[in-house]
This record gives C-alpha cells, sequence and structure tokens, in this order.
C-alpha cells in the first residue's frame, strides 16, 4: 500500500515539475576551477536527481553489506529454528501414532537447534520409555535437567514417572517429596501423589488425597470410584491379616458419607468384618443396604455371612421372593442358607430351580450336599460329576427335578 502512494505522490510531482521546465526552460551556471559548465535547468534537474538516487542506493549498498554477517546469523538461526519446530512438530505426532522410534529421532536430532529444547528432551524421554529403553530416557531427562530452574518441575514429574513403572518406590518416594517442595498444588503432582500411593499401597493416604482430587476436578467420577474401591479392599485386605476389626472400622470411616453404602464399598467391608469374626455385625450392615437398594452382589453375599439365627436369616430371605422373584443370586442365597438350617429338602429345592435358570459349578456343588444329607448318594454323585464338568468345559446332562416329598 504504501508503494502505491509514493508512486502516485512521484507521478503527480514528476507531471508538475514537467510543466514547470516546459514552461521555463531557463539554464543553470556552474563553475570549477575557473571552468564554466552550462545546462539547461531541466537537464540539471534530471542529473540531480540521478546523483540523489545513485548516493541513496550506494549508501543502502553499504550498509546492507555491513550487516550482513548480521543478517546472515539471523537466517541461518532462523533456518535451524524451522527445522527444530518441524522436527518437533513431526515428532509429537510420531508420539500421538505411536511411532516410538522416529519419535525419539525427530525430537532428540531437533533438540539442540530449537528455542524449547525441554520440549524435545520430555517427548524424547517418553518415547524412550515406550521402547522399554531406561538408560536412554534417564539421559534424556538429565539433559533436560540441566536447561535450568525452570525444568524442574517438568523433569521431576517424568523421572518420578520412570521410577513408578519401574517400580523404584523409594526413588519415587524421595522425588515426591521434592515435587512437593516445588508446588505441592499443581495438579500434576497430585495426580503423581494419588499414583505412587496405589503403587506403594499406602492406602489411607490415597484416601485422604481422592476428595482433593474431586473437588479440583482432577479424576473422573468412575476412576475415582475405581481407586477408592482400591483403597478399601487394600485397608480392608490389611486389617483382615491383622485381624483387627478397629482398622476395618477405622477404614471405613475414611469413605466418604455419601459413598458408604454404595454395594460394592458394602461387600467389601461386610467381608472384612466376617473375616474377623464379627458375622452378627456383617450380617446387619448388608441386611440393612438390601433393604435400602437391591444388589445381586449383596444378595450373594447375605447368603454366604453366618448370623446367630440362621432361621431368621432365610426367613429375611425368602420375603424377597414376592418383590424380586427367582432371581439366581436370591436362590443361590436361599440355598445356602436352608442347608445352613438343616432345611435339606428346601435347599435341594431352591438349587435344582437355580440350576434349571443358570448352572454352576458351585450350585451343583452345594446340591450334592444337600443330596448327601438326604442319604441319596448317587444323586450327590451326579451332581459332583455335573459340576466338575461344568467347570471344565465338558457337556452337562440336565438334572432331572426331584419328584419324592
Amino acid at each position: 500500500m504504501r508503494f502505491v502512494i509514493l508512486s502516485l505522490v512521484l507521478l503527480v510531482a514528476a507531471v508538475l515539475l514537467g510543466g514547470v521546465l516546459l514552461k521555463d526552460t531557463g539554464f543553470v551556471v556552474i563553475g570549477v576551477h575557473g571552468q564554466v559548465i552550462r545546462t539547461s535547468f531541466a537537464f540539471f534537474v534530471v542529473l540531480l536527481l540521478v546523483a540523489i538516487l545513485a548516493v541513496w542506493w550506494t549508501l543502502k549498498t553499504l550498509v546492507r553489506l555491513w550487516h550482513a554477517p548480521r543478517d546472515l546469523q539471523h537466517w541461518s538461526r532462523r533456518r535451524r529454528e524451522t527445522r527444530a519446530m518441524k522436527g518437533l512438530s513431526e515428532g509429537f505426532l510420531a508420539l500421538v501414532e505411536g511411532d516410538w522410534r522416529e519419535a525419539e529421532r525427530s525430537l532428540s536430532d531437533g533438540a539442540r537447534r530449537s528455542n524449547a529444547p525441554l520440549l524435545h528432551y520430555l517427548g524424547a524421554a517418553r518415547a524412550a520409555q515406550a521402547q522399554q529403553a531406561p538408560d536412554r530416557q534417564a539421559f534424556y531427562l538429565q539433559m533436560a535437567r540441566e536447561l535450568g530452574e525452570g525444568a524442574q518441575l517438568p523433569v521431576r514429574l517424568g523421572e518420578m514417572e520412570q521410577a513408578l513403572h519401574e517400580h523404584r518406590l523409594d526413588d519415587a518416594r524421595a522425588l515426591l517429596a521434592e515435587l512437593r517442595q516445588i508446588d505441592s498444588r499443581h495438579h500434576q503432582v497430585l495426580r503423581m501423589e494419588a499414583a505412587y500411593c496405589r503403587a506403594a499401597g499406602e492406602w489411607a493416604a490415597l484416601l485422604d488425597l481422592l476428595p482433593r482430587l474431586a473437588r479440583r476436578d482432577l479424576l473422573p467420577a468412575a476412576q475415582r470410584a475405581t481407586m477408592e474401591q482400591e483403597a478399601m479392599d487394600g485397608l480392608m485386605l490389611d486389617a483382615e491379616r491383622r485381624g483387627d476389626p478397629r482398622a476395618i472400622k477405622s477404614a471405613w470411616e475414611r469413605v466418604a458419607r455419601a459413598r458408604r453404602y454404595l454395594p460394592e464399598i458394602t461387600a467389601r467391608y461386610a467381608r472384612a468384618l466376617a473375616a474377623c469374626g464379627e458375622q452378627e455385625e456383617a450380617h446387619n450392615l448388608v441386611l440393612g443396604a438390601l433393604r435400602k437398594q437391591w444388589d445381586a452382589g449383596l444378595v450373594r453375599l447375605y447368603g454366604e455371612l453366618q448370623s446367630a439365627d440362621a432361621l431368621r436369616q432365610l426367613k429375611n430371605a425368602e420375603g424377597w421372593l414376592d418383590e424380586h422373584g427367582e432371581e439366581p443370586g436370591l436362590l443361590l442365597a436361599l440355598g445356602r442358607l436352608a442347608l445352613r438350617s438343616g432345611l435339606w429338602g428346601k435347599a435341594r429345592s431352591y438349587l435344582e430351580d437355580l440350576i434349571a435358570k443358570t448352572p454352576t459349578p458351585e450350585a451343583y456343588r452345594l446340591l450334592a450336599e444337600a443330596q448327601e444329607q438326604l442319604g441319596d448318594r448317587d444323586a450327590a454323585l451326579r451332581c459332583h460329576r455335573q459340576g466338575l464338568a461344568l467347570a471344565t468345559g465338558q457337556p452337562v446332562t440336565p438334572l432331572l427335578p426331584h419328584r419324592g416329598g
């Protein structure tokens, strides 16, 4: 745009100047060292313009020559940066595509030419990790670490990820301490802390950390539920091994109240209580949960628990038949409870109905137990054989329902 405007101005000036010169064709006299030069005014003006342009072009050329080394350096740097940026783009594209070897090559080659070498080294470290090359991964992380203070957080995160991947928990614990000093509230630091707690089996710390992750929306709800269940399982298992009901109840108290009665968490807590001898408390917990929310897994567990009054337990379960029908889980629980109550015929009836709907090796085993108690050893033997055939994937002959009293 400026070139067009300048051209128009020069054109107008030339037209005006030409008009003036045509009207007045005077002359110019110049004396130099006793010599007199006489020329027309128009020629003098043209010659003067040519001289000015020549001087301007000469000065511009000299300036360009003076700055040529600097311009060459700038051009060379821009060319290197362009190539480095191309390598960075190609490298991260290869990372996304899973071409680890090409990603490592592109990213490592461009690191020395780039204005952002940290990205190159971290990407190359990730590609080396994917190729199970810890030595090269450690080298790239070391190169990134040498870039200065600003690289400490991403480098330490990469090192901790490597330590967790190789299950070097002592190193991971030390790196986590450094990360907390750098930025304890950083979202990736919190995620790494959760990953460390899972790897190290520090379940109480994980349960304490999960609400913070949830408040900052750092975990999807499904992942949080999985991790909470995993932490509960770990805590309960540790408490079971120690046979300490107080530790189990302490773990239960760590679970958020709103999630405490989810079926899977309730079931884990009840199993842990039962394993520590708190059968009655486990029975009451599951019974209360089923009255609030029906769940097939809890029904199955209800049949496995041993309360002080097996007949009352059986009666509670039979009361669910009208509302929920002959569900497989309920029939299995009824069969177990009838066996525990010494009602062999009723147990046989429930288990035969279960096998007719959903045959399982466990159902055949329980039915064989009922048949043995009823004195029908041949039928018990058939049940054992059919259960074994089912467990090993062999064809099973359907049972004929019992017709006796």
